[in-house]
């Protein structure tokens, strides 16, 4: 079976932590992302809780590829978006896509479905284009799901 590990360096998979919460209006929030490298979830749950002033309901935890580079970054106000000290770098406009993979390792074709998150706004070709690996076949986006946020803390 092939896995994310064996198609990607390390240093490109990130833990995306799905988290939905209720506000004081009793008002239901969703889709909301972070996506951060070295998180913990409960340092992430108390920097939710400063950060909306809400009750948080569930956090969901999946790998996703993160293709970011430093020219996608938008500049932010520290005060504004990070209460707890825990964000070093904040991206705005970005999506979620799910990109469909063939690869081929030690001779076993596979179809993999990866998430990646990269700027709404990139062209197929240059979200290709970062997505490298020596044992990609094809590649083809199949799904964009727009208007993420990303948070990283660096190591």
């Amino acid at each position: 079976m092939i896995n994310l590990e064996n198609l990607f360096s390390a240093c490109w998979i990130m833990d995306c932590y799905y988290y939905s919460w209720i506000n004081n209006n009793n008002k239901r929030f969703n889709r909301q992302m972070v996506v951060a490298q070295n998180y913990k979830k409960r340092d992430l749950e108390k920097h939710l809780n400063n950060y909306i002033d809400a009750t948080i309901l569930y956090i969901k935890v999946e790998k996703v590829i993160f293709i970011i580079n430093d020219s996608d970054i938008e500049e932010y106000d520290r005060n504004l978006y990070d209460k707890g000290n825990l964000i070093d770098k904040y991206w705005r406009d970005m999506s979620l896509y799910v990109v469909t993979v063939r690869t081929k390792v030690n001779n076993y074709n596979e179809e993999l479905d990866i998430q990646c998150i990269a700027p709404i706004d990139i062209e197929n070709s240059e979200l290709k284009k970062r997505i490298i690996s020596k044992c990609i076949k094809t590649i083809e986006i199949n799904q964009v799901n727009m208007h993420e946020d990303c948070w990283l803390k660096k190591n």
